[in-house]
């Protein structure tokens, strides 16, 4: 297993180590998710089947959740 540490932005971004970037084959503009269990958060290479998968989604609810009201209300699920 290989941990590198990074900071977090005021913005919220952060940067993946090049190190690991290069390991993992990812490059700028690829697409990564982001996987909370608990207070553990995997990041991986999105596949193209992950990127169908969620532009579906988005595409099912995005008229469901329009309000700023609305993003709240749903956050923890």
């Amino acid at each position: 297993m290989r941990i590198e540490t990074g900071k977090i932005t005021a913005k919220g971004q952060t940067v993946i180590p090049s190190s690991l970037c290069k390991k993992l084959g990812l490059s700028s503009g690829d697409e990564i998710l982001f996987e909370q269990n608990g207070d553990t958060i995997l990041i991986r290479k999105a596949t193209k089947i992950d990127q169908a998968y969620y532009n579906s989604l988005h595409a099912s609810f995005s008229s469901e959740w329009e309000a700023p009201e609305d993003c709240k209300a749903y956050d923890d699920l």
